[in-house]
C-alpha cells in the first residue's frame, strides 16, 4: 500500500465484509445513464468528545508513543502486521530543528512499540522528504531533496536498510504485490520498469502515456487516469486493460482499494487545520466498469481532513470509513477529548485499522500544537 508522509499521502499507505473478487475488471461496462448515490449510513459520533463508538463499534484507543515528544513529519507506514514510525524531526530548545532518525514497529495485538533500525545514511541535505511504498515485508523509501533523491529498501523481518539507487526529480515510484514500479516521465509519454522484491534489476513494462499519476488499484493493478477515463495495467501479466467508459473526474485524486477506483474532490490539502473537507467534498467511484457519484458523509469524522489510508476494504475520506464496493459509509469518532475540533498530522492504515499519532487537538487556538500521543483505531 502506498503511503506518504509530507507533500502527498500514499501510499503513503490501510473486516468483516463479504467475500468480494480481489481484482474486478474495470472495463467493458457502459457508463450508466444517470448517477446513483446512496445514503452514507452510520449516525454521528458524540460532539462532546467523549469516547464514543461509531455505527460499527469503533472505538479509539491509546498506544502510548514511544518517546514521549511529538515529532512532525515522520513517516508511518503499514506493513504486514504492524505499523512502522521512522524519522521526522522536532524543534530544539534554540529553535533549530533536530532531525530523527531513530525508527519503531508498532504490535497493535499487544499494543507495544520496538525500536528498529536507524534510518540509513542518505547523502541529502535536511529538511528532505520521505514517500513509501510497500512490496510484501518490504518498505520502499524515497528520500527526496530539491531535484536530487536516493531510494532505499527497508527489510521489516531482517530490520535493515540496503540502497537501491540515486534518484532524478521525474522519477517517481508506486507498487503492488508483484513489486515496486519506476515511472520515468518525458515529453509525450512515460516509462515503465518492474522491480521485482529483492531483485536489483529493473524490467520494462509497457509504455504508459502522458497523463495522471500511477495510483495503486490492487494487489496485482495499478490505475492510470488519462483524461476522464481509467487504465488498468496488470502487473502480473504485464499488460495494459482496455480503458473504462469516461466519467466526470478530472479534477479529482485518485485511490484504489481492493481493484475499486476512488476518485476525490477536493483533494487532501496537507497541512490545512480543518476538521475535514466536507463542504463542496465530491466522491466518485468506478467498480466493475461502473461509474457512481456517492452522497458523502458530511458528518465530522474522528480522523480529521484525512484522505487516502486504506484498512482492509475501506478507505478515509475526510475523517470518515467509505466502502467503495458496498457504497457504505461508517463514522468514526473524536479521540477523546478532541470535540473534534483537530488535525490529523500522520496516519497509516494498515490490515487491522489505523493508527494516528501527534495530533494537533484544537485548532481553534492561536499556535495549534501536536500532542504527544497516538492512538489505535481497530477494524475487525
Amino acid at each position: 500500500m502506498l503511503v506518504a508522509a509530507a507533500a502527498v499521502l500514499a501510499a503513503l499507505v490501510i473486516f468483516p465484509l463479504a467475500s468480494r473478487p480481489a481484482e474486478p475488471p474495470l472495463s467493458g461496462i457502459p457508463a450508466p445513464s444517470g448517477t446513483e448515490s446512496p445514503s452514507p449510513t452510520g449516525s454521528p459520533a458524540d460532539p462532546t468528545g467523549a469516547p464514543t463508538s461509531g455505527a460499527g463499534g469503533l472505538v479509539w484507543r491509546e498506544a502510548a508513543p514511544p518517546d514521549p515528544e511529538p515529532r512532525l513529519e515522520p513517516l508511518m507506514v503499514a506493513a504486514g502486521d504492524g505499523y512502522y514510525l521512522i524519522g521526522g524531526y522536532r524543534h530544539g530548545p534554540d529553535g533549530d530543528d533536530v532531525h530523527l532518525e531513530d525508527g519503531y514497529r508498532f504490535d497493535p495485538a499487544g499494543d507495544s512499540w520496538t525500536s528498529i533500525a536507524d534510518l540509513p545514511q542518505v547523502a541529502l541535505s535536511h529538511p528532505y522528504r520521505m514517500t513509501a511504498d510497500v512490496v510484501g515485508e518490504t518498505v520502499f523509501v524515497h528520500f527526496v531533496f530539491e531535484e536530487r533523491g536516493e531510494l532505499w529498501a527497508y527489510d521489516t523481518a531482517a530490520d535493515s536498510w540496503r540502497k537501491i539507487e540515486d534518484t532524478g526529480e521525474s522519477e517517481y515510484f508506486a507498487s503492488t504485490e508483484d513489486g515496486l514500479v519506476k515511472v520515468l516521465s518525458d515529453e509525450g509519454s512515460s516509462r515503465l520498469l518492474l522491480l521485482t522484491d529483492g531483485d536489483h534489476q529493473w524490467e520494462d513494462l509497457p509504455e504508459l502515456p502522458m497523463g495522471r499519476r500511477l495510483f495503486r488499484l490492487g494487489d496485482h493493478q495499478l490505475g492510470y487516469l488519462t483524461l476522464d477515463r481509467v487504465a488498468v495495467l496488470d502487473t502480473t501479466t504485464r499488460s495494459w486493460q482496455t480503458p473504462s467508459e469516461p466519467g466526470d473526474v478530472l479534477n479529482h485524486d485518485a485511490y484504489g482499494v481492493d481493484g475499486a477506483a476512488v476518485f476525490v474532490y477536493p483533494p487532501d490539502s496537507e497541512g490545512e487545520l480543518m476538521p475535514n473537507h466536507k463542504y463542496g467534498l465530491d466522491v466518485v467511484t468506478l467498480v466493475d466498469g461502473t461509474w457512481r457519484h456517492i452522497e458523502p458523509m458530511l458528518t465530522d469524522g474522528g480522523l480529521g481532513s484525512q484522505i487516502g489510508p486504506v484498512t482492509g476494504g475501506w478507505i478515509v475520506i475526510s475523517g470518515n470509513l467509505f466502502d467503495p464496493h458496498t457504497q457504505e459509509w461508517l463514522s468514526v469518532p473524536a479521540i477523546p477529548g478532541s470535540d473534534y475540533r483537530w488535525a490529523v498530522p500522520t496516519a497509516a492504515g494498515g490490515s487491522q485499522g489505523v493508527l494516528t499519532c501527534f495530533p494537533i487537538r484544537d485548532i481553534d487556538e492561536d499556535e495549534p500544537q501536536h500532542s504527544g500521543e497516538c492512538y489505535f483505531l481497530a477494524v475487525p
